[in-house]
């Protein structure tokens, strides 16, 4: 197909200065520079200078709205449903009734050695004017990325909604890291070559300690026999409590 000059021609007029007519109006045209004449009808003019106000319907539209009901897409709900099921225990009879009961059993006993070597709490008979706070054990399954359990995690958490502002705790606050000190360690590091280690430290909020008296009920399944009227008086800040946040 061949193209000749004059489809590469500008098809529109950039006109300025119009003056309209009677039966034509003379505009320059910049492309040009001529004065050239369209021929066209003169626009009407319309020289009324009032307006009337546009009387209001009786009538108020009303947008409809659709009645069809709409529902999710039923090829995904079985699946969807059973992969949102929570089988993890809430309970510690749950966890005796479990079909693995010995696991959380050693993870709980595992939690209980460690507080206790420690020293997060000692057992001492309730002071009068003081109200213990109660405890509870959250359960959970670790799951790999096939969906099999590789682990079985519990931990004893105290109900620190039952601590009461002024008398168990005063101001609580979260401590967190900069990033400014920590970029600055690493670039120290990497200026001098040093070699950066990464730990995970366990139990690491067992190295709180609490000025406050607070008195926790001793964990259920985990009560000294004999000494069962008994509490514990807490030397250092475990999950669930004010002060640990």
């Amino acid at each position: 197909m061949r193209y000749g000059m004059a489809s590469l021609r500008p098809t529109k007029d950039f006109c300025l200065d119009t003056v309209f007519l009677e039966k034509g109006f003379p505009v320059d045209s910049r492309r040009d520079e001529v004065l050239l004449e369209k021929s066209s009808e003169a626009p009407q003019q319309n020289n009324a200078t009032s307006f009337e106000p546009s009387v209001p319907t009786d009538g108020v539209l009303v947008l409809r709205r659709s009645i069809r009901e709409s529902r999710p897409p039923e090829r995904y709900g079985f699946i969807g449903f059973t992969s949102q099921l929570d089988n993890d225990p809430r309970t510690y009879g749950e966890v005796i009734s479990d079909i693995n009961p010995n696991k959380w059993l050693e993870v709980m006993k595992s939690k209980m050695d460690s507080m206790g070597s420690n020293q997060v709490w000692t057992l001492v008979n309730l002071p009068k004017g003081f109200r213990p706070v109660g405890c509870k054990w959250v359960y959970k399954r670790k799951l790999g990325a096939d969906g099999e359990v590789t682990a079985f995690k519990a931990r004893l958490v105290v109900k620190g909604y039952t601590q009461r502002p002024g008398v168990d705790f005063e101001e609580t606050y979260s401590p967190a890291a900069m990033a400014k000190p920590i970029r600055i360690l690493l670039v120290i590091a990497a200026w001098y070559d040093y070699e950066i280690w990464q730990m995970d430290v366990k139990t690491a909020f067992l190295n709180s300690f609490i000025e406050e008296e607070i008195f926790m009920d001793q964990p259920e399944g985990f009560t000294f026999v004999g000494e069962e009227q008994k509490v514990f008086h807490l030397q250092r800040s475990i999950y669930g409590l004010k002060q640990a946040f």
